[in-house]
C-alpha cells in the first residue's frame, strides 16, 4: 500500500501522553487517509498496548502497532518500525511530542518543490524556546553533488544530528542503511550522520513543526546526565558505520575527522564537566581511541574553528587522567 507520509512512534508507558501525539496526527491538514502511523510499545508496564490497539481500530488501514518482546530503547523500537514503512517520506514522533497540525502537509509541499532527500525545520523546546538561534537561522538550500559543497555543509554545523526535527525521504534511508544504535541513549548520530554522505539536496527551515515535552520520565531528563558514557560509544559506532564506506572516508576524511574529534571528545568532556557521569576509564580510553583513529588530529585543517573554551579540552588529549578523578582537572 503506498501513503505519502509513514511516522514511527516509540512508546514506552506512554498513557499520560499518547492521546496528545495521537491527536496531532489525526489533526494533521494531509489528511489520516495520506499516512501510515507506526507505532512500536517497547514493553510497556502500563495500558500503552491497549491504547494502541484502540487506536488502531479507529484507523485499521492507517495505523500499524507493533509489540516487542524486550525493552530496546527508542533506537530499537525505531529500527522495528523502519522494517514497515511504506511512505514516500519518514517522519519520527516520540510518544510525549506533537506535530503542529499543517506539518506533514507543509513539508511535504517543500519536499516536492525543492526535490529535497531531507528537511531540517525548526522545533519548540521543552523550555518554550526555539532553536532557530542554533541551527535553523535562515532558509537555504544545500544542493551536494560538488564535493565541495558537501564538506561546506558538513562542517557548517547548521544541520543538526537530531532525528526528529528531520523529514526524510524514504529512498534514502533505504540507500544509506542508517539504524539506531539500540539499548544505548544519544543514538540519533549512527542513524543521521550517515545520511547526510548521501542526500543531494537538503532543505533548512525556519518554521517550527515540532513540539517537545519535558516531564519527569523523560529521558532527557532523568537519564542523559547518567548515561553520558553512551555518547562517545555511539559516536564510535557512527565513525564504524563510515569506515565501512571507503570512498567517503577519502573523500572526507578531514570533515568526518573533525566531527569525531568535536563530538566524540571535546562535546562528552563538556557535557561531564556539567554534571555528566563519565569514569576515568572512559576518559582514558577515548583519549587512546582518538589518537589511534586520527594520529595527526591536531593538523586537522577545521582545528582552527574551534573556540577557546573546545581547544582548552582538545588539550587534555595528551594529560593523564588525575588519580584522585577530579574532573575540573580537564577545566
Amino acid at each position: 500500500m503506498y501513503f505519502k507520509v509513514s511516522t514511527i512512534t516509540p512508546c514506552h508507558n506512554g498513557v499520560k501522553y499518547l492521546q496528545d501525539c495521537w491527536g496531532s496526527l489525526k489533526r494533521q491538514t494531509l489528511g489520516i487517509e495520506n499516512m501510515e502511523c507506526i507505532f512500536v510499545d517497547d514493553c510497556s508496564t502500563d495500558d500503552t498496548w491497549e491504547m494502541l490497539e484502540e487506536m488502531e481500530r479507529e484507523y485499521p488501514e492507517h495505523v500499524t502497532i507493533i509489540r516487542l518482546p524486550e525493552n530496546r530503547r527508542q533506537g530499537g523500537a525505531r529500527n522495528e518500525a523502519l522494517k514497515y514503512v511504506h511512505g514516500e517520506y519518514v517522519q519520527f514522533l516520540d510518544q510525549d511530542d506533537w506535530l503542529e497540525d499543517n506539518a506533514l502537509s507543509d513539508l511535504l509541499e517543500m519536499a516536492e518543490e525543492f526535490e529535497t532527500d531531507i528537511i531540517q525545520y525548526d522545533y519548540v523546546h521543552p523550555q518554550g524556546k526555539s532553536v532557530d538561534d542554533m541551527f535553523c537561522i535562515e532558509d537555504r538550500l544545500f544542493e551536494l553533488e560538488d564535493p565541495e559543497d558537501r564538506k561546506q555543509m558538513l562542517v557548517s554545523g547548521v544541520v543538526a544530528c537530531s532525528h526528529h526535527n528531520h523529514f526524510y525521504r524514504r529512498d534514502l534511508l533505504e540507500k544509506t542503511g542508517s539504524r539506531f544504535p539500540e539499548g544505548r541513549l544519544y543514538e540519533e548520530p549512527l542513524f543521521v550522520y550517515p545520511l547526510l554522505f548521501n542526500a543531494e539536496r537538503i532543505w533548512i527551515s525556519t518554521r517550527e513543526f515540532y513540539n517537545m515535552r519535558s516531564h519527569a520520565e523523560s529521558s532527557t531528563e532523568t537519564l542523559l546526565a547518567d548515561h553520558l558514557e553512551d555518547h562517545p560509544i555511539v559516536q564510535k559506532m557512527t565513525l564504524d558505520f563510515l569506515k565501512k564506506m571507503p570512498q567517503v572516508m577519502e573523500i572526507y576524511s578531514d570533515e568526518i575527522g573533525f566531527y569525531f574529534i568535536l563530538t566524540y571528545y571535546i562535546e562528552t568532556m563538556i557535557n561531564a564537566g556539567r554534571g555528566g557521569k563519565l569514569s576515568s576509564e572512559m576518559i582514558t580510553l577515548m583519549q587512546k581511541t582518538l589518537r589511534e583513529e586520527f594520529p595527526d588530529y591536531m593538523e586537522n585543517p577545521y582545528i582552527k574553528t574551534l573556540d577557546d573554551r573546545s581547544l582548552k579540552v582538545l588539550e587534555t588529549v595528551e594529560k593523564p587522567f588525575p588519580p584522585e578523578g577530579k574532573l575540573t582537572f580537564f577545566f
